[in-house]
């Protein structure tokens, strides 16, 4: 379901849809692609989204709340991931960004993200209900990832932020899998 930033229709909608997935025995749900805004339309989708979040935890206070966070992480959406307790996937792909700005300083690249986590309060402490978690990608874009890249990308993650309660990733495979089994 699309939720458009100015369609209080469709956020309704998306809130009673949510109570009905609920209702079948789900604990709770997960979000693609909120992020990425610029500009004074970030205020108009965090309001939104704020309202949708508020909503759903009155109605469902045990709901569980997953969020892929795409681009920056913004300070008036991360506000509303803190106060939803929502645990915070940032979407930091390395095949992606080193086609798309050709950078070759990845791990400044999860820097930013760790520290605007940090700076919004949003990494795990003394067991708050919200964390965030580095998404790093593992897909066949841009010629994928190499296994010592994504190795890199989790020992630092675990050196820069060892308070972040995990690492999840994006796009892997069967074989991906098997050859990360010793990653622990």
């Amino acid at each position: 379901m699309c939720i458009r930033d100015s369609d209080p229709a469709a956020a309704r909608a998306y809130v009673e849809h949510v109570g009905k997935v609920l209702e079948e025995g789900y604990d709770g749900i997960i979000i693609d692609e909120i992020g990425s805004y610029s500009g004074p339309r970030i205020r108009k989708v965090a309001r939104l989204w704020d309202g949708i979040f508020q909503e759903l935890k009155t109605k469902h206070p045990e709901l569980e709340l997953w969020i892929w966070n795409s681009g920056a992480l913004r300070p008036e959406l991360a506000e509303v991931y803190r106060r939803a307790g929502a645990i915070v996937l940032l979407e930091l792909y390395e095949e992606w960004a080193t086609a798309a700005v050709h950078t070759h300083s990845f791990h400044s690249y999860l820097d930013l993200g760790i520290s605007a986590a940090r700076r919004a309060d949003l990494i795990n402490v003394d067991g708050s209900p919200h964390a965030t978690i580095l998404c790093p990608g593992v897909s066949h874009y841009h010629g994928g990832m190499a296994r010592d890249q994504i190795e890199d990308q989790v020992r630092y993650t675990k050196r820069q932020a060892p308070e972040m309660p995990g690492i999840s990733f994006y796009g892997g495979d069967d074989k991906w899998s098997e050859a990360m089994d010793d990653l622990n």
